[in-house]
């Protein structure tokens, strides 16, 4: 058994030397080499501590330069040193590096190319170089990379996918957590006929001087020139939220929306990123900074994303620069993993509840039968035929007598005069009730938030 695992193995090294060329070697960002991040920095730049070998210093400085910029591009790297991990800024991850070889080639061998998004790279003082082998020697350099700059760069070059090459540029809305809001006394409880509502007053949180900074600071962080999202901004639409409420209140009980209904209709955002800062001291510890961001589906209220809690220590007074510390690399983060959900959700599109209910003055149900396209069927078949037609997939969760609720997703976009344009549950079911007009049925839409909509059958022609 030892001969055949000893034969087998010496095939392998054979065929290992026999396929590759003569003079060929692994390109220097490729090689081995360990990464972690050093110290973050405040322009869209990170310093990134490289662990590598080479013939001498200069030529581990220059290994380390490609290989940081590889690890940004391709692997991201890993929590170190109070800075949390950051994903590649390739979507897909290593694979682009073979979908693009020709580029990358050229790209981390011409120095004018990899050079230019790195400002500077040094030795390490706290790690002496060694030596490990005959003519080899070990070094810790330290290498800062202009992440922000490459990531546009390369977007520019269509290199890698930005969220607009999916048609569309996202609107974030963000706001404090539900835990900080009810930690800070934002959120009171209201009974409705016996079920406990929870109304969220988010004008006066996101004022609040004890997360306003940093709300503004994610802000800021998104919502530039050519950036990859736009910032729904709430200040800007508070008289149209409390005309919305207005109306609210003036409906019977049951057909009140919640307020966060309310907002998120108004405010219209693909996503909401919720906001938690805990900055307590911990265990004696000096000031620290906890940061948590998640994404929030607005159509369904449903937590999409889960950012890592970013927790940051110091012994210093600088509580503002500790807080924009952690907002950049929780928003770094959260950035790569909106783009993928972004990126799912143009394929999958928008999930939401589509309700379908029949006035008390109608003379028929859903069982009764209606032609349709020359053919006689029950209305509840021709119904979800309907939902079936204008939806990517569907599921009936409910059926009454006098109702049916359907759980859907629909398209992120629909074409209307040659243009496209954003979906929207509303629009999903004004294609319902034009087709159940073709039928001779009459019926009227009311929105109950963004990702709910309900349809009221109220009689035939």
């Amino acid at each position: 058994m030892k001969k055949i695992i000893l034969i087998t193995l010496l095939f392998i090294a054979v065929g290992n030397v026999f396929s590759q060329k003569k003079g060929e070697k692994v390109e220097p960002w490729l090689d081995n080499y360990d990464r972690m991040p050093f110290q973050q920095a405040k322009d869209g730049s990170i310093l990134i501590q490289i662990k590598n070998t080479g013939t001498d210093v200069n030529d581990c400085i220059e290994k380390a330069k490609q290989q940081a910029v590889y690890a940004v591009i391709f692997t991201g790297y890993a929590e170190g040193n109070n800075i949390p991990a950051a994903a590649a800024i390739s979507p897909n991850g290593a694979s682009l590096y073979n979908e693009k070889l020709d580029f990358f080639k050229e790209f981390f061998t011409n120095t004018t190319l990899y050079r230019s998004y790195v400002p500077k790279a040094m030795l390490d003082p706290k790690n002496p170089v060694s030596e490990v082998g005959k003519k080899t020697i070990e070094a810790y350099v330290i290498v800062t990379v202009e992440i922000t700059r490459l990531r546009k760069d390369l977007e520019k070059q269509n290199i890698i996918k930005s969220l607009s090459d999916f048609g569309f540029t996202p609107t974030v809305f963000v706001v404090p957590s539900d835990e900080w809001m009810s930690r800070n006394g934002y959120i009171t409880k209201k009974d409705n006929q016996g079920t406990v509502d929870e109304i969220f007053n988010y004008p006066a949180a996101i004022i609040d001087p004890k997360i306003s900074k940093a709300l503004s600071a994610i802000e800021s962080k998104y919502n530039k020139p050519n950036g990859p999202f736009k910032i729904s901004d709430m200040k800007s639409r508070l008289d149209q939220i409390k005309t919305e409420e207005a109306k609210n209140n003036a409906r019977s009980k049951a057909k009140q929306e919640s307020s966060l209904d309310i907002f998120a209709r108004v405010l219209a955002a693909d996503l909401w990123v919720k906001v938690d800062i805990d900055d307590e001291p911990k265990d004696g510890m000096g000031n620290q900074m906890l940061v948590t961001l998640t994404g929030i589906d607005p159509y369904t209220n449903n937590k999409v994303i889960t950012g890592t809690t970013i927790q940051k220590t110091t012994r210093g007074d600088d509580k503002f620069q500790l807080m924009i510390n952690s907002i950049n690399g929780a928003s770094d983060e959260l950035r790569t993993l909106i783009f993928g959900y972004f990126q799912e959700k143009v394929t999958t599109g928008i999930e939401g509840t589509l309700t379908l209910s029949l006035s008390e003055n109608a003379d028929f149900n859903f069982d009764t039968p209606f032609t349709q396209n020359g053919e006689e069927k029950e209305l509840n078949r021709i119904i979800a035929k309907i939902v079936k037609k204008f939806a990517n997939e569907r599921e009936e969760t409910i059926a009454t007598e006098t109702t049916r609720v359907f759980t859907a997703k629909i398209p992120l976009f629909f074409e209307e005069d040659g243009e496209k344009e954003k979906n929207s549950f509303k629009y999903f079911a004004e294609k319902i009730v034009d087709e159940l007009k073709k039928i001779g049925i009459t019926s009227t839409i009311e929105p109950s938030g963004l990702g709910r909509v309900e349809i009221f059958i109220t009689g035939k022609k």
